[in-house]
């Protein structure tokens, strides 16, 4: 079952994007979490994620969903990175390796960002830096305007 972003960027100082506590987004994630283990998924992944922060309170969340419902899953959480292989908010791949191996999950990656010519230094350092099984899941990437229509 996929948790994908919340639009809220706790870690940025713009009040509009930071305007909730780690708290309430880890309820929010924990209240997604429980509906997708009520409806029987095998696995939870939290996905698309721009903020490292909101990804520990995605997992913080999906934890105290694990412990109410007595049903334990396998994690796979994924960030989103730009061109220059950083999260939204600056976070690149050693940092997000350092932050989520402490953390109770089973799979690391990326997905959708820029597309896979993008991907490929960042998913380098995420395989030789993790003990953790990783994953990719590119889009389409950016488009081009050939002609006045996008190309992907």
């Amino acid at each position: 079952g996929s948790i994908g972003p919340s639009g809220k960027l706790p870690s940025a100082d713009d009040p509009e994007l930071s305007n909730m506590q780690f708290d309430e987004l880890a309820e929010l994630f924990r209240e997604q979490a429980t509906g997708l283990i009520q409806g029987g998924v095998d696995v939870i992944l939290i996905e698309t994620s721009q903020d490292i922060l909101e990804v520990k309170a995605a997992i913080n969340g999906v934890v105290k969903a694990f412990t109410e419902t007595g049903v334990w899953l396998p994690i796979q959480a994924q960030v989103t990175l730009d061109t220059t292989g950083r999260m939204l908010l600056g976070t690149d791949a050693q940092a997000t390796i350092a932050i989520l191996e402490e953390l109770p999950i089973d799979v690391i990656g990326l997905n959708c960002s820029t597309g896979p010519e993008h991907m490929r230094e960042p998913i380098r350092i995420l395989g030789e830096g993790t003990r953790l099984p990783v994953s990719c899941i590119p889009n389409a990437g950016l488009p081009l305007n050939v002609d006045g229509q996008a190309v992907y």
